[in-house]
């Protein structure tokens, strides 16, 4: 019995040293196939990298190329733009203007048509001198510009307002004897003041000075849609800058409403909606930058 038995468990050993056998060749044989996928997969991986740099560089080479050309175009277009504007200047000195509007035969009339300028330039006349500004208004419109004035009842005038009163209504007085609704015509409004100021700093009565004229646009406020436009001062027309501190000056506004401009109070209204209008658009604007600004934040946490 006891025979039987260490027999048995010699057979039993014996089968399995040979499993053991099967399970270290087994083992052997995957370690060699995993080296083998892993070179594969490494030399793979080498080739898709090399082809990926040389797909960026050849990128690189178009973009370089791409931009060398770009310059050399926007080089020949400075250069026609010169020539373009060196002929314009001649053509200045010998037309005055009127091909733009009836003469198709002028040889300067594409000139002027090319250098046509439509840009609109939007200006907030609070606080600016009325000569001062009126001067530089007229030399930006008889060059081409087209200029757009808001809020004229806020523009300043030197010297206190009873004393620039008594000079309007001097001005008020003169008038034709014979028959007074010929002129001259006296505006009350700031806006047409302004207007006429400027009208004397330019020759109306030519076609140039009257297409000049007609670039200009003057507003008592800030009507739409210029509430939404970007507007811009003159700094060498502004009263910090030029009146002498402690001098006596008055509002253009003021003096309209002493010498019979009636609507200063509903311009005041509509002054005061504007103003909070725009407040409240400033601050969902302000509030929009913030919850912006710490969204890029967190963004950037999240990278690092």
């Amino acid at each position: 019995m006891t025979r039987l038995m260490f027999k048995a468990a010699r057979s039993e050993a014996n089968n399995t040293l040979v499993k053991l056998e099967h399970t270290e060749q087994a083992r052997a044989k995957l370690s060699e196939e995993l080296t083998a996928a892993q070179q594969a997969w490494n030399a793979a991986y080498e080739k898709i990298h090399f082809k990926h740099q040389q797909e960026m560089k050849g990128l690189e080479d178009q973009v370089t190329e791409l931009y060398r050309s770009r310059s050399q175009e926007v080089e020949d277009l400075q250069s026609s733009l010169r020539i373009a504007k060196a002929e314009y200047r001649i053509a200045v000195q010998f037309c005055d203007g009127s091909c733009l509007h009836n003469c198709n035969d002028c040889p300067f009339f594409l000139i002027h048509l090319s250098f046509k300028m439509v840009k609109t330039v939007v200006v907030d006349a609070r606080a600016h001198m009325l000569g001062r500004l009126a001067s530089i208004v007229a030399k930006q419109i008889l060059s081409g510009h087209h200029i757009v004035m808001t809020r004229c009842e806020e523009i300043t005038i030197s010297g206190g307002l009873v004393r620039q009163k008594m000079k309007y209504e001097r001005f008020l007085r003169k008038r034709m004897n014979t028959n007074p609704t010929r002129g001259p015509f006296h505006f009350r409004a700031p806006s047409r003041i302004f207007w006429r100021t400027v009208r004397g700093m330019v020759p109306h009565k030519t076609k140039r000075g009257a297409a000049a004229l007609e670039r200009l646009k003057c507003f008592d406020g800030v009507p739409a849609p210029y509430d939404k436009v970007k507007r811009l001062v003159v700094p060498d027309a502004l009263k910090a800058l030029r009146l002498q501190q402690g001098h006596r000056f008055c509002k253009l506004g003021d003096l309209s409403a002493a010498v019979g401009w009636k609507h200063q109070a509903t311009l005041k209204e509509l002054e005061v909606k504007r103003k909070a209008k725009s407040a409240k658009f400033y601050e969902a604007k302000k509030k929009l930058g913030q919850l912006r600004a710490k969204a890029i934040a967190t963004v950037e946490a999240t990278k690092a």
